[in-house]
């Protein structure tokens, strides 16, 4: 469960000197088998990472994590399925306590959405 301030276990953390004050946030996509690897590293980096799924996967494929990692800590886990680009857009860019900095893709099945998703936010947010 969540701790008082949003967090599941450790807090993502600054990790350079930037123009914004809060973490900086990489959002990925679809973050299944080698997306765990990538999301992973920008745990272990200080980033704070955000899941979207885009579509409802069983829990069984969304829990799989290669044995060699540790856990992912993830910040926020956001649902694509049914949802417009612009709305899922908007639920990750209300995100408090972070900036987002960045979208990735995690598999195969999440690049049609990172295109989207990105391609909105560099026209809304200027990327």
């Amino acid at each position: 469960p969540p701790s008082p301030d949003g967090f599941f276990g450790s807090k993502p953390r600054l990790v350079r000197n930037l123009s914004f004050k809060t973490p900086p946030c990489i959002v990925i996509i679809d973050p299944l088998s080698s997306g765990m690897s990538l999301a992973s590293l920008l745990a272990q980096r200080g980033y704070a990472v955000v899941r979207v799924f885009s579509s409802n996967f069983p829990e069984s494929l969304t829990n799989l994590v290669p044995k060699n990692l540790p856990r992912v800590e993830w910040f926020h886990t956001i649902y694509h399925e049914g949802s417009s680009v612009s709305s899922t857009l908007e639920k990750v860019m209300a995100l408090q306590g972070v900036h987002v900095e960045n979208f990735m893709v995690g598999c195969e099945s999440g690049v049609e959405l990172t295109d989207e998703l990105t391609n909105m936010w560099v026209e809304r947010y200027g990327g």
